[in-house]
C-alpha cells in the first residue's frame, strides 16, 4: 500500500516537472518573440519622432495613457526644447527588452523598456522609450529626451 502511495506521489511529481518545463519554454518563446517585436517597433518609432522631431508621430503611436497625462500645450513645449537638437543624424538603435507581469484584476500585463543613443546636428540624446502592448500592438507609454543641451 505505502508501495502504490510512493509510485503515486512520484508519477505526480513528474507529471508537476514536465508541467513546469512546458511552461518555462512557453513563456521563454513568448518572451522572445515578444522582445523582438518590440525592439523593432522602438526603432521603427524613435527615428520617426526625433528624425524631424515629430509631434505628431509621437501623438499617433501614444498609448491612451500617455495622452491622458500629458496635455497638447505639454508636447507642444517639449517638442519646441527638442527641436533645439536639431534633424537627427545618426541613430545606434535601441537597447532594453519587454517584460510580463500578471496583476490582480488586470490580468497579463506587457510592458517593454528601451534605451537609444543618437546624434543631431546640434548635439547628442538619450531617448528612453517605455512600451505598453495593447490589443496585440505596441504603444508608447513614456517618451523622454535627455541631452546635455536640454539643461
Amino acid at each position: 500500500m505505502i508501495k502504490k502511495i510512493l509510485m503515486g506521489l512520484g508519477i505526480a511529481v513528474l507529471v508537476l516537472i514536465a508541467v513546469a518545463a512546458v511552461g518555462i519554454f512557453y513563456m521563454a518563446r513568448q518572451g522572445e518573440r515578444l522582445d523582438a517585436s518590440s525592439k523593432a517597433y522602438a526603432d521603427r518609432t524613435i527615428p520617426l519622432i526625433v528624425s524631424t522631431w515629430s509631434e505628431q508621430a509621437l501623438v499617433q503611436n501614444a498609448a491612451p495613457e500617455l495622452l491622458r497625462v500629458a496635455s497638447k500645450a505639454d508636447f507642444d513645449r517639449y517638442f519646441a526644447a527638442f527641436a533645439k537638437l536639431g534633424p537627427l543624424v545618426h541613430y545606434d538603435g535601441a537597447k532594453g527588452q519587454s517584460k510580463i507581469a500578471v496583476m490582480a484584476g488586470k490580468g497579463k500585463i506587457v510592458t517593454a523598456n528601451y534605451v537609444a543613443h543618437a546624434t543631431f546636428a546640434h548635439g547628442t540624446a538619450e531617448i528612453d522609450l517605455s512600451l505598453l502592448r495593447e490589443h496585440g500592438h505596441w504603444k508608447i507609454d513614456g517618451f523622454h529626451v535627455n541631452s546635455p543641451l536640454m539643461f
